[in-house]
């Protein structure tokens, strides 16, 4: 007579709630310039239809992010790749909050936009930790912390901006994604990672490595 199986360990609850944060964070990067828009217009001397392409730059850029960099989840190791690409992600905010001109401000929202695309990584990643009896409850958290995020990006944003002016949202933002990073840098999961394939003896051969 067999033993049952031994239950599959439970996702830590702090992991998901980081999970959900990551998520708010880094998709929140794509809406928090379009309440500035007129002020920005302003502090550049650029009408109105040119202060909208910002908004433009930055959703073509998550276009590309989505082509480009979500494939790469399934091939890299995804907390390394997450983290580094919040790094980016925090670069790309610091230049805009220090833009001399609309050009690199333009440019380095593209870049933000691109690195976006991270929170399309950041929803498989839990998947793949939680237990299957909790995926569905894992998942929606995070899911959940992205839409917080895009509802909540444009009202922080115009405080912010009330407070301490348009180049000081994209400072915070960048200051959020620096913190969330060093985060999960330092709270790496224990997971699967891509298989690895190679040829032996004639055949194919795949393993999966545990790393942490």
């Amino acid at each position: 007579m067999t033993s049952p199986a031994a239950p599959a360990p439970r996702m830590d609850r702090r992991l998901v709630v980081l999970l959900a944060v990551t998520c708010g964070v880094a998709v929140s990067s794509l809406y928090v310039a379009q309440p500035l828009l007129d002020t920005i217009g302003n502090a550049f001397r650029v009408s109105d239809g040119t202060a909208g392409l910002l908004v433009t730059a930055s959703q073509l850029g998550y276009v590309v992010g989505l082509a480009l960099l979500v494939p790469l989840g399934d091939l890299l190791e995804r907390r390394r790749l997450i983290v580094g690409l919040l790094v980016l992600a925090a670069l790309g905010q610091v230049v805009s909050a220090l833009a001399p001109g609309f050009a690199v401000l333009a440019a380095s929202l593209a870049l933000v936009g691109v690195t976006s695309a991270v929170a399309q990584i950041v929803v498989p990643l839990a998947a793949s930790l939680a237990a299957e009896d909790e995926r569905g409850q894992v998942v929606g958290t995070v899911m959940s912390g992205l839409l917080v995020g895009i509802l909540l990006a444009r009202t922080l944003s115009g405080l912010l901006a009330e407070v301490g002016g348009w180049r000081l949202v994209f400072a915070a933002v960048a200051a959020a994604l620096l913190v969330l990073a060093a985060v999960l840098w330092r709270f790496p999961p224990s997971h699967t990672s891509p298989p690895r394939c190679g040829r032996r003896v004639g055949r194919r051969s795949c393993s999966r490595t545990t790393t942490a």
